[in-house]
């Protein structure tokens, strides 16, 4: 596969209260530990919507939205990334990208890691592009077979996120249990 250049982007663009079209987008090619993830779905969240229309402070003044991201590997930087990683390979991205050294990290928490503040689509460029650098490896999750990009990209964030809360709240969750369900977000009519 030839790997060009430049590419189609979508994104933020600080004043504009609509998303921005990037036709000249570079495609960043990975370095020594990295990978190149070409873009195969990526979910159209309600949060970016709000990201767009609110303008929010922590965002870059021009920045790649989505962070439901699926994709499969295209390229490999260097001899250093694990041979858990070939090229084919299939992969959802989780939105943050974790540190891995912290002790939330280490115990099995990614997901709430004490060190990492950037996140796909949030602070680091995300899915509604081509081609996406991947530099932190712990986020990429194997797709299997059965599983379609589409529904992989979703599940990263509209099912991984209730999810996490369901679990947090086990023990509470009985029979008689009462429940406030916001956002039923990935839903079809």
């Amino acid at each position: 596969m030839k790997i060009p250049e430049t590419q189609v982007a979508f994104g933020f663009r600080r004043g504009e209260k609509n998303m921005v079209r990037y036709d000249k987008w570079p495609v960043t090619r990975p370095n020594d530990g990295e990978v190149l993830v070409e873009v195969m779905a990526a979910g159209l969240c309600q949060s970016d919507v709000h990201i767009v229309h609110g303008q929010p402070g922590y965002i870059p003044d021009e920045l790649v939205m989505g962070h439901e991201i699926a994709g499969r590997i295209v390229e490999i930087g260097g001899d250093s990334v694990p041979d858990d990683y070939q090229v084919g390979d299939r992969v959802a991205i989780a939105i943050a990208s974790f540190c891995g050294i912290c002790d939330n990290c280490r115990s099995g928490f990614d997901n709430n890691c004490l060190r990492s503040v950037e996140a796909y689509g949030l602070t680091l460029d995300g899915g509604f592009q081509q081609f996406l650098l991947i530099k932190n490896l712990r986020g990429l999750i194997a797709i299997p077979d059965e599983v379609t990009y589409e529904q992989a990209a979703i599940a990263s964030d509209a099912v991984l996120t209730p999810f996490h809360a369901i679990n947090k709240a086990r023990e509470d969750l009985v029979p008689t249990a009462h429940v406030l369900v916001m956002g039923m977000g990935g839903a079809r009519s």
